[in-house]
C-alpha cells in the first residue's frame, strides 16, 4: 500500500470486500479502511499504543475499535 508500509492486524469488513488494517508507528496507531478498488482510508488515530485493531458488527451498523491510554507519574524523593 503506497504511503502506508507496515500493517500489524488484518480484519475483513462484513462484506468480504474490504479490510481492516492497523499501521503501527513510533508514537501510535492508525486504523485504515481499504476499499476494494485497493485505496486506503484513515478510519482512526490512536497516540498512546501503537497497536490497534476493528471487526465489524454482524449488521454493518457498527464497528468494534481495540484502543489502549495509559497515565503514569514519576515521583523523585532526595534526601529522604
Amino acid at each position: 500500500m503506497p504511503g502506508w508500509p507496515g500493517f500489524d492486524s488484518v480484519d475483513f469488513d462484513i462484506d468480504g470486500k474490504g479490510l481492516f488494517v492497523c499501521r503501527a508507528a513510533t508514537g501510535g496507531g492508525t486504523l485504515l479502511y481499504i476499499d476494494p478498488a485497493g485505496k486506503a482510508h484513515a478510519s482512526w488515530q490512536q497516540k498512546s499504543s501503537p497497536q490497534t485493531w476493528a471487526i465489524p458488527s454482524r449488521d454493518g451498523q457498527h464497528l468494534a475499535i481495540m484502543g489502549q491510554s495509559q497515565n503514569a507519574n514519576l515521583w523523585m524523593l532526595e534526601d529522604f
